[in-house]
């Protein structure tokens, strides 16, 4: 029973603070919400034909809102992370 240690609420969240930014994990919801034609072009340093071409391919999925294609942020994030795009 040597290795039982007790912490309190506050120095847990510093030590958890502290594992994410060595990691590079945001804690900040920025995978929510969605990313425009025009964001994700300037994100995969594309274009819009090349954006077109790899939604029709499947590759890449949006969702249609009237007139506009939303890309769900953390889909294409999770894309990018594991080398598929960008």
């Amino acid at each position: 029973m040597d290795n039982i240690m007790f912490v309190n609420k506050d120095d847990l969240r510093q030590v958890i603070a502290e594992a994410m930014n060595e990691k590079n994990i945001s804690s900040d919801r920025e995978d929510d919400g969605y990313y425009t034609t025009a964001e994700m072009c300037k994100l995969l340093h594309i274009t819009r034909v090349t954006l077109w071409r790899l939604c029709k391919d499947g590759i890449i999925r949006g969702v249609k809102v009237g007139k506009k294609n939303l890309y769900q942020k953390k889909y294409i994030n999770e894309l990018i992370a594991a080398g598929k795009l960008g």
